[in-house]
């Protein structure tokens, strides 16, 4: 941010006088304009509004600020997205490579772009058998809202929830690390009340599935859920869990029957 003498001094350099500058105001949006112009050094997203500087200069009451881009909220999530391992996923899981040679894959790939569109304030729920391309689109919504500047949070089920109860005795790391889930704009849940093999999720976990969305639930945040569980089964497992995911992703939600065929990682 310039200095008041070298606002002067641009001025001078510019008018006759610095009371003529100061009449005719129009040199500080010069200024904001040029230093808008400049191209800045911040990466992971091309932002054309503020030239990858994160903030944008301004002039508001006869001064000339820095306002904060808003591409910088894109920014952080990647950042976060990045430490989860994501990142890459998101480079490669794309609605254009999605393959869709059967027509419940064609639905699928519909949903999940109809959910970018118009999906605020709703959730997504792609559940059912393993390979069939949940994670894929999952992924891809994840992708495209981050575009959109939402602040997006991944969440790996079975990793963050054994971290979640492995300090449950600490209310303040506890609180701290809920709330990140619980709060964040868009929260991307993968492989929900995923468990061991031959095992069902016990009541910690569906008492930790229902504090974090019950929350989003409550306050209508964006929550896209993948399960190898169909809606069915999570109802099964608890009314007050699967009757919110039913609720919020009326609209939004698909299970795909179980059948090994659909399993496209076997394919491979």
């Amino acid at each position: 941010m310039p200095t008041i003498w070298e606002i002067i001094a641009e001025a001078q350099a510019r008018y006759s006088s610095v009371t003529e500058c100061f009449d005719n105001a129009k040199w500080l949006q010069k200024q904001a304009d040029r230093e808008n112009e400049e191209e800045g050094n911040l990466k992971g997203l091309d932002c054309r509004k503020c030239k990858n500087r994160g903030h944008i200069s301004v002039v508001k009451n006869d001064e000339l600020v820095w306002q904060m881009c808003s591409c910088m909220r894109a920014r952080k999530s990647l950042e976060r997205i990045e430490k989860s391992g994501l990142k890459t996923a998101i480079e490669e899981l794309r609605f254009d490579n999605f393959l869709t040679t059967e027509k419940w894959q064609e639905n699928m790939l519909t949903l999940a772009k109809d959910y970018v569109e118009n999906g605020e304030k709703k959730w997504l729920f792609l559940g059912g058998n393993s390979g069939s391309g949940k994670t894929h689109l999952c992924t891809a919504v994840c992708g495209e809202l981050l575009k959109r500047e939402k602040a997006v949070r991944y969440m790996m089920w079975r990793d963050e929830g054994a971290k979640l109860k492995a300090v449950v005795n600490d209310s303040a790391e506890y609180s701290r690390l809920i709330g990140e889930l619980k709060e964040i704009e868009v929260l991307y849940i993968d492989d929900f009340l995923k468990v061991q093999r031959g095992q069902q999720p016990t009541p910690a976990d569906i008492n930790l599935a229902f504090e974090i969305l019950n929350y989003r639930y409550a306050n209508k945040l964006q929550t896209i859920i993948s399960s190898e569980k169909t809606l069915d089964d999570i109802l099964s497992l608890d009314d007050a869990v699967g009757g919110r995911i039913y609720e919020l992703a009326k609209g939004f939600g698909m299970s795909i029957a179980y059948d090994k065929n659909k399993n496209f990682r076997l394919r491979k």
